[in-house]
């Protein structure tokens, strides 16, 4: 039983002091986003500066409001938003393709580490029979109560999004593509396909990763974070 004890002792003692490390190291939020390739555009003068924006979802996550986000921030730097591709001389098209979460206690595992040791431990040691359904009963609660707030306060969260960004911006000619496409159809036929295409546009491609990581972290803290951070780094292209 002492033996049990100790080590529910220690394990708390262990937890207490991981959970205060990683609270030095992320108590504040941290933001960080990498751009796939770099894209150059050409200079045009101020009347020139007419975008077209559009941003698509396949993550279904309804709270990642980028589109008026990156609107509000072109409009600061100058240009002037239009509704109509006939108009613009530059092209904003995304797709936030990705919006995930993880969750890591102080030591790497999961949440649920406190109350699943300390509870099963502390119930189990303190003896047999009538006192032992009562500490079973008191360590299951315990423990619940701190992987509870764990879960609330005490563990790192993650969110990373992925945003596919395709930036156009008009050519003074004509822009010959040369497109080779592959597709299936059914389980084994496949078939390809060769054109050619002239376009008034000039299309750069690039990937936008963004991470946001603090302890207890909220999704509409991350977002909000992740949302400014994206528009940031796209705005600096122009």
């Amino acid at each position: 039983m002492l033996k049990n004890a100790l080590l529910v002792i220690a394990t708390v003692a262990l937890a207490a002091c991981s959970t205060g490390k990683m609270k030095a190291e992320y108590g504040q939020l941290r933001v960080n986003t990498q751009m796939s390739s770099t894209v150059f555009l050409e200079p045009v003068s101020p009347e020139d500066q007419v975008v077209y924006v559009k941003v698509r979802s396949t993550t279904g996550n309804k709270g990642f409001r980028l589109q008026g986000a990156i609107e509000q921030e072109m409009k600061a730097i100058g240009y002037t938003i239009t509704k109509d591709p006939k108009k613009a001389n530059f092209m904003i098209q995304a797709n936030i393709r990705d919006y995930t979460s993880t969750v890591k206690a102080a030591d790497g595992t999961g949440e649920s580490l406190v109350g699943a040791v300390v509870g099963g431990v502390l119930g189990s040691a303190i003896g047999g029979g009538k006192g032992q359904e009562i500490a079973t009963t008191l360590g299951a609660v315990a423990g619940g109560a701190a992987a509870q707030k764990y879960a609330n306060s005490n563990v790192l969260v993650t969110y990373t999004a992925q945003v596919d960004i395709q930036v156009s911006q008009r050519a003074i000619g004509s822009i010959n593509y040369n497109t080779r496409s592959n597709a299936s159809q059914g389980d084994s036929a496949r078939t390809r396909a060769n054109y050619k295409r002239a376009s008034n546009w000039e299309n750069y491609r690039t990937r936008l990763v963004s991470q946001a990581k603090k302890v207890g972290l909220t999704e509409t803290e991350a977002t909000t974070a992740i949302v400014e951070d994206i528009v940031t780094s796209l705005s600096n292209m122009f």
